[in-house]
């Protein structure tokens, strides 16, 4: 703001003056005083008001005072002019500059907290205070605990978890991976929206849980290398997922064909739950990992349905409680020209609804869904793929299967 400056009309009646009629000095004194305020017009003329204030040069403290440049200007020439000649003073106390009022707040814009009240901290002389951004919109949500409570509730979330299983085809036993759905804890604190939390929680119960359908194995597990939690950290992004595993992890021992599995399961369970592929598994922080002397973690890695099993029933889960009505039993498979036969039956085996069903086929894999009226009770439903070649020439009649138990309730 420009300094508030003193008029520089004609000078006012003076103390030398009681009639009100101005000063009447010589002719000396009238030219001195001429001369005074051409100067004072020129000095006023070249005055600039020069860049505004900062707000928070401004807040909380008060402007110092200055000197208007023209007054100044003018008690120089007034030093200069001869003793006769009219001085003008300059007003002592310039007129105050009013500073914001520091309870004026900028409204809150949208999505921001309000700022209605004063920080309990001072400003510092350099900075206003101001209202903190608020956080990202996909920032973890963690609700603060009261004082002296736990940080959090453990959370359960529902995952899939790929174990391995071992099927009759027509070259012999192989081991496949298949998945099952399970609840696990996602620890604390978590967000269950955050796909780093889902997809560690189910790292974690890869790692440590047996398989959930008993008709697979967790080959983690069964090689018996426990991991401490705090050991395995996963980081997913849009190029990948690292998963990183403490060396324990690998402690047990696996041949080649199991210990492909279980990495194959793995990398599964990773991108079933949020993850994105390719997966890169670390071993204490480093790649390229020798792992139960049969796998080299050299590379990412990405499901491949070579290790995949023929089919499975994905729902009911096993164990779960269902109501009473229509169930839907669903899951993924592939057979010849996509046909599968299911079968469910009762506590003693005997069956009380069959038929066949589409798929994928012929090594494509696609979903197939029955429904069901199912009374209270627990039952068991087959999924079968039939042997084309012959009995002779295979397994058996069916050339895999799958089961699950689950229980219908009123």
């Amino acid at each position: 703001m420009p300094e508030h400056l003193p008029p520089v009309g004609p000078v006012g009646p003076g103390p030398t003056d009681p009639t009100g009629r101005g000063h009447r000095g010589d002719p000396g004194d009238r030219g001195a005083e001429q001369a005074l305020r051409r100067a004072l017009a020129a000095q006023a003329a070249g005055v600039s008001p020069g860049p505004a204030p900062r707000v928070d040069e401004l807040v909380g403290r008060a402007r110092p005072r200055r000197w208007p440049a023209a007054l100044a200007a003018a008690a120089a020439v007034a030093a200069l002019a001869t003793a006769s000649a009219v001085a003008l003073q300059p007003d002592p106390t310039p007129p105050p500059v009013a500073a914001p009022s520091p309870s004026a707040a900028p409204s809150a814009g949208p999505g921001e907290p309000s700022t209605s009240t004063a920080p309990s901290e001072p400003a510092t002389p350099s900075a206003a205070p101001s209202a903190a951004p608020p956080p990202p919109s996909d920032a973890p949500s963690v609700t603060a605990a009261p004082s002296g409570g736990p940080a959090c509730t453990p959370t359960e979330v529902p995952v899939l978890l790929w174990s391995s299983v071992e099927q009759q085809l027509t070259d012999g036993v192989v081991l496949r991976v298949a998945p099952d759905r399970a609840r696990v804890p996602a620890g604390c604190p978590g967000d269950p929206s955050q796909p780093d939390v889902v997809v560690r929680a189910a790292v974690l119960a890869l790692l440590r849980d047996p398989a959930p359908d008993p008709d697979q194995v967790n080959l983690w597990v069964a090689a018996g290398a426990p991991a401490a939690e705090e050991d395995v950290s996963v980081e997913t992004s849009g190029a990948g997922t690292t998963v990183d595993l403490p060396s324990g992890a690998f402690a047990g021992g696996l041949g080649s064909e199991a210990a492909a599995a279980a990495v194959q399961s793995l990398v599964r369970t990773v991108v079933s739950n949020g993850g994105t592929a390719p997966v890169t598994v670390l071993v204490d922080g480093a790649a390229g990992a020798e792992v139960w002397g049969a796998v080299v973690l050299d590379a990412p890695l990405s499901p491949s349905t070579e290790d995949l099993a023929g089919g499975w029933v994905l729902d009911p889960y096993e164990g779960q409680r269902v109501p009473a009505g229509t169930v839907t039993l669903s899951g993924t498979a592939t057979a010849f020209e996509g046909s599968v036969s299911w079968v469910v039956q009762d506590a003693d085996g005997t069956a009380v609804a069959e038929g066949a069903t589409q798929s994928g086929s012929n090594g494509d894999y696609g979903p197939w869904t029955v429904p069901v009226e199912l009374p209270p009770g627990t039952w068991t439903v087959v999924l079968r793929a039939e042997n084309m070649a012959g009995e002779a020439e295979g397994p058996g009649p069916w050339l895999w299967e799958d089961s699950t138990t689950f229980t219908v309730v009123p």
